[in-house]
C-alpha cells in the first residue's frame, strides 16, 4: 500500500515538474528563512547572558527630543552614573558611556 502511493507520488511530481520545481523552491524559501530567523531570535535573546550577574546588568536609555523629531539613544549623560549611585539603587559598578553630547542631526 505504502508502495503504491509512494510511486503514484513520483509520477505525479514527473507529470507537473514544474509545480514540483515551484513547490520545492517555495518549501526551502520557507525553511532558510525560519532558520534565519530562528538564529536572530535565539543571538537576541542570549545577548549579555554570558555575564554570571545577568539578573543585575541594567541600560539606561536616552530620548532626546530636538523640534519635531525624537531620538532614541542608548546612552546616558555622563552625570547620569552618580545619579544612579545613590542609596536608592544597589549599583555596585557601571561601564563608561559616551561623554560626547549627540550630533543634532541635518534635515
Amino acid at each position: 500500500m505504502r508502495r503504491l502511493q509512494f510511486l503514484l507520488a513520483i509520477r505525479q511530481l514527473e507529470k507537473n515538474k514544474g509545480f514540483t520545481l515551484l513547490n520545492i523552491l517555495g518549501l526551502t524559501l520557507g525553511l532558510t528563512t525560519f532558520f534565519f530567523i530562528t538564529l536572530y531570535v535565539v543571538d537576541e535573546l542570549s545577548y549579555d547572558r554570558y555575564n554570571k550577574n545577568v539578573d543585575r546588568i541594567y541600560r539606561v536609555n536616552s530620548d532626546l527630543k530636538i523640534g519635531d523629531r525624537i531620538s532614541y539613544m542608548a546612552d546616558a549623560a555622563p552625570p547620569v552614573v552618580p545619579g544612579t549611585r545613590r542609596p536608592f539603587t544597589p549599583l555596585s559598578n557601571s561601564a563608561p558611556g559616551s561623554s560626547s553630547p549627540p550630533a543634532a542631526s541635518q534635515s
